[in-house]
């Protein structure tokens, strides 16, 4: 799969490289595995590709005044958008997040045998819209105590009743908060907290 051969750098699985280390028994020379990375230890979680491709991204931000950040515009364009950074983009980033699973070598997108542009396999695959709100039928929706890492939450904003909303990828519970990896939370990619009241639907990929 091309998208972890990005992160990794090969295709086929390798073993992992050893280091010595001192055995206070044996003396030196105890073969040790080096500790995993973070993305490792996400995809040994065997959580969602997404997921992986979205905590690849932490740190991505928006550029302040008339500049835009070329990547904020590449995850609008898989919803047809992206004129400026200023335009709301967290399901944006959801679609971008969820159409990386399909992205060969070449840096194109393919899906079942053809290659498609990226608004065009967001459609197919996420939800090719803008609106957070659109998870709300992507998936299947699972209950608050069966959600687990990867997961995607719709929250509502302003009211339960309107047409706004937040999308973003369960992360855990933390008291009264849900934690979720997300786009466009203050304006960047980044884990933040929001009250477990505004969980509108935790939605579940079907593979």
């Amino acid at each position: 799969m091309g998208f972890f051969k990005r992160i990794f750098g090969c295709e086929k699985k390798e073993e992992t490289p050893k280091v010595k280390t001192h055995d206070p028994v044996d003396g030196w020379g105890r073969e040790e595995a080096p500790e995993p990375t973070e993305i490792q230890e996400k995809v040994a979680e065997k959580v969602p590709v997404y997921y992986v491709a979205a905590l690849e991204e932490m740190g991505v931000e928006e550029t302040p005044g008339e500049e835009h950040t070329p990547r904020v515009l590449e995850y609008l364009k898989t919803v047809g958008l992206g004129e400026d950074d200023e335009t709301p983009w967290c399901s944006a980033f959801m679609n971008w997040c969820v159409i990386q699973e399909h992205r060969g070598d070449d840096g194109d997108y393919y899906y079942e045998g053809k290659m498609h542009p990226a608004d065009s396999l967001s459609h197919k695959v996420g939800t090719g819209r803008a609106n957070a709100r659109s998870w709300l039928g992507w998936g299947k929706e699972v209950s608050r105590s069966e959600a687990r890492k990867g997961d995607v939450v719709v929250l509502w904003r302003g009211s339960p009743r309107s047409w706004k909303g937040h999308v973003g990828i369960f992360e855990g519970w933390s008291g009264n908060k849900v934690m979720l990896l997300g786009g466009n939370q203050g304006n960047k990619v980044t884990i933040a907290a929001y009250p477990s009241v505004r969980v509108l639907s935790i939605r579940r990929q079907i593979r």
